[in-house]
């Protein structure tokens, strides 16, 4: 299965930069980023787009594989 990443922070004074320094060379070998702007964790996964677009990307995958 190919590494997928999802990215979020939770105010708009956080940034990433952390979150893509730790996972610099899975971005260098390509893999795909999902990214949602800054959210609050009140709101549920499934209902940020980023991230149920990485799921429903990982469970095709899945349903793909032998």
């Amino acid at each position: 299965m190919a590494d997928r990443l999802y990215l979020r922070h939770s105010t708009d004074k956080q940034t990433d930069t952390r979150q893509r320094h730790a996972l610099a060379p899975l971005l260098a070998a390509g893999a795909p980023v999902y990214e949602d702007p800054a959210t609050s964790s009140h709101v549920l996964s499934l209902y940020r787009t980023a991230f149920s677009t990485s799921f429903l990307a990982t469970l095709r995958s899945v349903a793909r594989s032998p």
